[in-house]
């Protein structure tokens, strides 16, 4: 029995998108799971627009999220070869050796491998040049439009004399791949039973006029040579089978299993694409920086399209590879729902265990902090880190709000009127120049030693009752003061962690300096 290979091609047109990161999720959890290989290749025979920088970008978002291929893909400068006269040279390759080929992970790389089988489906007649312009082309759909008929492209027989004329017109033709006029059918992993009409697929461009092969033909040859034994991909390839099929069939190879995916929608139902807006993040590296866990993006990825055997929605890697069948993934296409991907990863992060909380975070805050934050990591002790975790933990929907608004842990700021003053639950300057020094000096009579939670929220509590206040009207402008920002931990929290001598400090520079300047 063979060994077990997927792959993932993208092109490096872009930045790494999710919906190629939940392809190639899928297979990576099937190849795992049958004791196989993850591979991947570099599809980047657009030439416009594959850059150096998108490849290195995938590469780096795959091994994040921790689907790291088992083929290593080095950087290089790969030379483009196509010679201007690159039809009459086309029988030079048929001496190429495949073998030749098999670390070489680009579709640049391996130019000559296809030209070698472009060559043989030419000289077997499976194949030929088309020598129409794109304007005659243009006519001829035109044409069959207006005699309300599908337009389905076949072989033009042209006369020697008529070719002959043509190249005097330097027309570059293209190679058109000979489709069977017959039914045809395969079986998909996700959609079963598919079947086609050869009458109505008209043959297609497997070499562009430039020298260089169609997606359609070098995904066949590169899939085939790899050793590639299923093609987990998206929906929206189905009308690429009864193309793709009769290549593999024409050269005698075998056909790998294919299923097709569900597509990703966007929450109006349009198609998801690498360039879609207004739908929150969609390209991986972006929920990097935002602060998002991979083992979060990965549980919310794998349950897009798929639906485990029993009503649960937390799974880590391991549970996955054990639960994870195609049989389960449903037919019908998933919505982006960047909300719910938010939600996932706050219930991640409010979940980790401290410690590991508070290295992700110092790592994080490595990577994408500013100066300032790198100077609170060298400055504040590791116990600190610690002591103010479950405080903030449980808040925190990505990393990126901590590195945004948790500077109040580390240095004394002051609020804005806006923040401190609070209409809604009757905080005025009056009534805060009022008892602020009484709570100054409830604070000043708990000892160090008894600086705890449960003392803070006793004394407070007390305090506010004694005035016949609300809570809201003593804890706001102290959790205010202490902190500057509209949500943070509560007062009793942020005093906690502060420590006595912190937050008498700040409370008493506010009083005596910046309450003047409210007034």
């Amino acid at each position: 029995m063979k060994k077990v290979k997927t792959r993932i091609a993208p092109s490096p047109t872009w930045w790494l998108h999710l919906g190629t990161a939940r392809v190639a999720l899928y297979n990576w959890l099937f190849a795992k799971q049958h004791g196989g290989e993850f591979l991947i290749r570099i599809e980047d025979t657009d030439l416009e627009r594959s850059k150096k920088e998108y490849e290195r970008d995938i590469l780096a978002g795959l091994r994040w999220l921790g689907l790291k291929p088992d083929n290593e893909i080095e950087e290089v400068e790969t030379d483009i070869d196509i010679p201007h006269n690159w039809r009459e040279l086309l029988e030079k390759y048929e001496s190429v050796k495949p073998d030749e080929f098999k670390s070489k992970w680009r579709q640049t790389q391996r130019l000559p491998l296809y030209r070698k089988f472009i060559y043989k489906l030419l000289k077997e007649g499976k194949a030929y040049f088309a020598w129409e312009t794109s304007e005659e082309l243009k006519q001829m759909r035109d044409d069959a439009q207006r005699q309300k008929r599908p337009f389905v492209y076949r072989q033009i027989d042209y006369s020697s004399k008529q070719i002959e004329e043509f190249k005097r017109q330097w027309r570059k033709p293209v190679v058109r791949f000979k489709i069977p006029s017959k039914q045809i059918k395969y079986y998909d992993l996700v959609k079963w039973e598919i079947s086609f009409d050869g009458n109505l697929v008209g043959d297609i461009v497997i070499v562009k006029s430039d020298g260089i092969p169609t997606f359609l033909f070098s995904n066949v040859v590169d899939d085939f040579f790899m050793g590639i034994t299923h093609v987990i991909r998206g929906e929206d390839h189905v009308p690429n089978m009864p193309k793709q099929l009769p290549i593999y069939e024409a050269l005698g190879w075998e056909i790998p299993q294919y299923g097709h995916l569900p597509l990703l929608l966007n929450k109006d139902k349009t198609k998801m694409s690498k360039r879609s807006e207004n739908v929150g993040l969609v390209f991986i590296k972006d929920f990097k920086e935002e602060g998002f866990l991979p083992q979060a993006l990965v549980n919310y990825f794998a349950l897009l399209w798929w639906h485990p055997s029993w009503d649960r929605e937390f799974f880590n890697v391991e549970e996955l590879l054990k639960e994870f069948s195609l049989d389960r993934v449903q037919s019908s296409n998933a919505v982006y729902d960047y909300q719910r991907a938010l939600w996932m990863n706050w219930e991640y992060i409010r979940n980790l265990e401290d410690a590991q909380f508070v290295e992700i975070l110092q790592n994080y805050l490595k990577e994408y902090g500013d100066e300032q934050w790198w100077y609170i990591l060298e400055a504040f002790s590791i116990d600190y880190w610690l002591k103010l975790t479950p405080f903030i933990k449980v808040r925190l929907q990505t990393l990126r709000q901590f590195r945004d608004y948790g500077y109040y842990f580390f240095q004394p700021q002051y609020p804005s009127k806006e923040i401190l003053l609070n209409p809604k639950m009757k905080v005025s300057m009056e009534l805060i120049r009022e008892i602020l020094p009484d709570i100054i000096k409830i604070l000043e009579g708990i000892e160090e030693g008894s600086w705890t939670l449960e003392i803070l929220k006793e004394n407070l509590l007390e305090f506010v009752k004694s005035r016949w206040l609300k809570n809201g009207q003593v804890l706001w402008p102290v959790r205010a003061i202490l902190t500057w920002v509209e949500a943070s931990p509560w007062a009793f929290e942020m005093l906690y962690v502060l420590g006595k001598r912190e937050s008498l400090k700040r409370l008493k520079h506010f009083y005596n300096i910046y309450i003047k300047k409210y007034e």
